[in-house]
């Protein structure tokens, strides 16, 4: 009895629904087959016309007038070399026209009469199995694309990429993924170039089975190796793949990024990590990332990983002597030892490294970088507030002064004042202050320094405006109100302003300054009219609300305020148009 392809592939019905959604992708962003430029040379004049025509429209997606195209071009030249191309452009119209069974038909006539044709059969019988697919039934879809994967030359045609893909998928759902990794790797590699998007897919399967299901470095390597790089694009790579550092920075990516397990797995976890430091055992051992991984790698297996864990760090870090490095060094190595700060070791391997500061030598940048470090990952304030006071104010720009201060908004503010007054322009200081209080919404000693500012030009701008905010946020309506008329930041300042007559039971004030905004400042006008509703609402004055909502409407349809006006005149129970119109 002879084995259906079906059973030979391990096609169960009851597990080919979860591919129905992937395949139907396939089919819709995969590469149209086009007609070869040096074949197109060889028509006659009607018959490139012809051909032209039809594809102009299959271009623009009007598969059904395209359909009738080809269909007049295979009645009118049933001769020509463009035959089978035609055939499948009216079958790929159908299909795309959502006539699958009709679809259907025209493939099998491209597979019978031109079975030789592969860059038009291949393609037919890539695409018999897609309609299969989009019809639920994904049995002869799977045929279809186990008899491309059988044929020598079907087997190479580009869409025969997805096919192979989704052969593979149904094996690896049925656990057989040993032999889904064959077909993935005939995609990833022969198809790098014809089909790149079905390439990077299946290469995204591969990586993970040789990462954590089966890891295995050497395939890694070779696979690295025949794509150039593990990207959706080539580079070059290095010959010794064993000393690449760009490599074995991908490949130590997708050891952590894999390397999860939950505290039933911590046997497979310890067999994974130990299979991994093996690989990485005595390579780059000048390179700090590999290494520091490595360490981290081993400690997650060893029985006293700690102890080893920090046995190797200082290894490493004894490696490099270059004083320029020494730095940078210490910081990565404390922000590295944070993590694991309770236990009373590392804590006291930070204090060790944090005395191989030479704090005399180091740069504003390398004691910046430290400083966040002890705030952020060691969160020892005490010993952050020790190396502030190793900065060397004098001789520090007073940009960096400004980032300095900033950064310490979050952490001691006696550290941000003591960072603004050793600024030798006490102009921009007092900016910087500003900025500061503004942000803690401290109004008595804001409104001080802004007070300063209004005279100094290219800060009064800013100044009055931080000024007229703080000053609103502590209900004093008047002194806001002066602030905001000095702002110069019209219309923003025209809304505040009416805001604060409001609040000063000035009404008639506050409309006017919103009639303002309607008439000089034209994106924001339809705002400004329904905030004139607002207004009369706030002062209790019906008519006069109503009658301004029904202004919004009249002059802004179609706006998000009128929407609003509308929805708050039913909400009134008032009729939309009639009664009293707007002013």
């Amino acid at each position: 009895m002879k084995v259906s392809k079906a059973t030979r592939y391990g096609f169960r019905p009851a597990s080919w629904l979860f591919l129905a959604a992937g395949l139907l992708a396939r089919a819709a962003w995969a590469q149209e087959v086009t007609f070869p430029s040096e074949d197109f040379k060889k028509l006659d004049t009607f018959e490139g016309h012809m051909v032209s025509n039809a594809d102009k429209l299959f271009d623009q997606q009007q598969y059904r007038r395209a359909a009738a195209e080809y269909d007049s071009f295979l009645l009118e030249f049933p001769k020509s070399k463009a035959l089978p191309y035609a055939l499948l452009r009216k079958a790929r119209c159908l299909h795309l026209d959502n006539k699958r069974f009709d679809a259907l038909k025209e493939y099998q006539e491209v597979l019978d009469y031109f079975p030789d044709s592969v860059l038009y059969a291949a393609a037919a019988l890539y695409y018999t199995g897609a309609c299969h697919a989009e019809n639920g039934d994904v049995e002869k879809a799977m045929k279809a694309w186990a008899e491309m994967a059988e044929d020598a030359d079907y087997s190479k045609h580009f869409l025969a990429a997805g096919a192979l893909n989704a052969l593979a998928g149904n094996l690896s759902k049925q656990g057989r993924m040993q032999e889904a990794v064959q077909y993935y790797e005939q995609v990833a590699v022969g198809f790098r170039t014809t089909n790149p998007n079905a390439a990077f897919g299946a290469l995204q399967a591969l990586i993970p089975y040789y990462i954590r299901t089966q890891p295995a470095e050497p395939k890694l390597r070779e696979l690295y190796q025949k794509l150039r790089s593990f990207e959706s694009y080539v580079i070059n790579i290095e010959s010794d793949l064993e000393q690449s550092a760009p490599y074995w920075e991908k490949i130590r990516y997708f050891i952590r990024y894999y390397g999860g397990f939950n505290q039933f797995q911590q046997d497979a976890a310890r067999q994974y990590y130990q299979y991994w430091a093996s690989a990485m055992d005595g390579k780059l051992l000048g390179n700090d990332d590999f290494q520091i991984d490595l360490a981290n790698f081993k400690k997650a297996y060893e029985t006293d990983g700690t102890a080893q864990w920090i046995r190797r760090l200082d290894e490493q870090f004894n490696r490099t002597s270059d004083p320029s490095l020494l730095h940078r060094r210490v910081a990565r190595w404390i922000q590295i030892f944070a993590g694991d700060r309770g236990n009373k070791d590392v804590r006291a391997k930070i204090d060790e490294y944090y005395a191989k500061c030479q704090f005399e030598k180091m740069s504003f940048r390398e004691t910046f970088d430290l400083l966040q470090v002890l705030y952020d990952y060691v969160q020892d304030w005490g010993m952050a507030k020790n190396l502030f006071g190793k900065f060397r104010m004098n001789e520090i720009s007073d940009s960096d002064k400004h980032q300095l201060g900033d950064y310490l908004w979050h952490k001691d503010e006696a550290l941000v004042l003591e960072t603004h007054a050793a600024m030798k322009d006490q102009d921009y200081a007092n900016q910087r202050r500003l900025h500061y209080f503004h942000w803690r919404g401290d109004a008595a000693r804001g409104v001080a320094v802004a007070e300063k500012l209004t005279s100094v030009p290219g800060y009064a701008k800013d100044a009055w405006w931080r000024m007229a905010e703080l000053l609103e946020r502590s209900y004093e309506w008047d002194k806001a109100l002066t602030a905001f008329q000095h702002s110069d930041n019209p219309p923003e300042s025209l809304f505040h302003i009416a805001d604060c007559y409001v609040r000063l039971g000035k009404v008639t004030s506050a409309i006017e300054q919103l009639q303002e905004v309607e008439k000089f400042f034209q994106p924001r006008a339809s705002e400004a009219a329904l905030k004139i509703a607002e207004v009369y609402n706030q002062a209790g004055m019906a008519r006069e609300r109503i009658a301004s909502l029904r202004g919004v409407m009249k002059k802004y349809p179609g706006s998000s305020h009128s929407n609003s006006a509308h929805e708050q005149l039913e909400a009134l129970g008032v009729r939309i148009g009639g009664g009293e119109d707007a002013h």
